[in-house]
């Protein structure tokens, strides 16, 4: 973590808009818009999931990390990874769910991955 206590992302909502990103930057703990989270890696920007789940309408299915798995934050990339087996159980229940192929993303459901209580919905669109 290049021995930086803190950092901050700002990314754009639309596709090419301005972003950043800053070291050591002040708190913002508390304004609106942000979202923080303890960092639990000594030498990586780590964080610790404690659930993946798929939101469809009501419908809400646990595919992983349920008893806990670490991610690391990586601003280079959109990538967004996960441990084998959850990977396994995230695929079987889109196949359960009828959704197969790439031609319309936007019936998937929504991929919600929970860090220190706080639910991240990613919509098929992100």
């Amino acid at each position: 973590n290049l021995g930086s206590e803190s950092f901050s992302i700002c990314l754009g909502k639309e596709s090419g808009s301005d972003a950043y990103f800053v070291w050591n930057d002040v708190d913002r703990s508390g304004q609106e818009g942000v979202i923080t989270f303890p960092v639990v890696g000594a030498m990586t920007w780590s964080v610790k999931i404690s659930g993946i789940s798929l939101h469809f309408g009501h419908l809400k299915r646990k595919v992983g990390c349920e008893g806990g798995c670490g991610a690391i934050v990586d601003s280079g990339t959109s990538l967004i990874g996960m441990p084998s087996d959850s990977f396994r159980n995230f695929a079987k229940h889109l196949q359960s769910l009828g959704f197969m192929g790439c031609e319309d993303l936007s019936k998937y459901p929504d991929l919600v991955i929970t860090i220190d209580g706080q639910n991240l919905h990613f919509p098929p669109s992100a």
